[in-house]
C-alpha cells in the first residue's frame, strides 16, 4: 500500500504540473479559448482525483472501465493522458470507451463504442 500511495502522489505531482502548464498557456488567451483551456483544466482536476479515489478503493482492480474518451495511444492521436496513465495502473477485465466507429482494441482488452454511450450519473 506504501508503494501504490507513492505512485499515486507521483502522479497527482505530474498532473499538477501539467494543470499549471495548462493555466499559463491560458494566461495568454482570451474569450473561447481562455475558456477552453478553464474547463479543460478543471476537468482534468475533477476526473483525475475522482478516478484515482475509486481505483485506489477497488485496490487498482475493476471488472469493467467505462469511459468517453479513450487512453492516450490507443488507435491514434488524441485521447487522454489521464486515462493513459491510470489504464497503466490498473488491472482491468475490458475497457469501453466512446469513439466515431466501433472497433476493437485486443491488446488493450478494450472496445469503442459509437454513438451508444450515455452518461446515467
Amino acid at each position: 500500500q506504501r508503494l501504490e500511495l507513492e505512485q499515486l502522489l507521483a502522479t497527482i505531482e505530474n498532473y499538477k504540473s501539467q494543470i499549471a502548464d495548462l493555466e499559463s498557456q491560458s494566461r495568454w488567451l482570451s474569450g473561447t479559448d481562455k475558456l477552453q483551456f478553464t474547463v479543460e483544466i478543471q476537468s482534468l482536476q475533477v476526473d483525475l482525483k475522482e478516478a484515482e479515489l475509486n481505483l485506489l478503493e477497488g485496490g487498482w482492480r475493476a471488472d469493467y472501465v467505462f469511459t468517453s474518451d479513450r487512453p492516450r495511444g490507443w488507435g491514434g492521436p488524441g485521447g487522454s493522458e489521464v486515462l493513459e496513465r491510470l489504464a497503466f495502473q490498473t488491472d482491468y477485465g475490458s475497457w469501453f470507451f466512446a469513439g466515431p466507429e466501433d472497433r476493437e482494441f485486443p491488446d488493450y482488452r478494450a472496445v469503442q463504442v459509437c454513438d451508444k454511450v450515455i452518461s446515467l450519473g
